[in-house]
């Protein structure tokens, strides 16, 4: 794991939906690389997210919000 990724996992949180995460991510037309490296985990954490086997933190939901350009 990078640096603060265990601060960003935990349990979910109302806000999270991994299928709207997916679809803001490709209509933002970024791979999970590109979101990972944005946002500061692994590209196999966003995969897990995307898969329902991690759990963003509110703090995480934020960010990659933030760079999908989504509310």
């Amino acid at each position: 794991m990078q640096q603060n990724e265990r601060d960003l996992f935990g349990e979910c949180t109302p806000q999270f939906n991994r299928d709207r995460i997916k679809q803001a991510r490709e209509l933002a037309g970024m791979t999970q690389q590109d979101l990972a490296k944005a946002v500061g985990v692994l590209q196999g954490s966003i995969a897990k997210i995307e898969n329902g086997r991690k759990f963003p933190s509110a703090k995480l939901i934020a960010a990659i919000a933030h760079h999908v350009r989504q509310p």
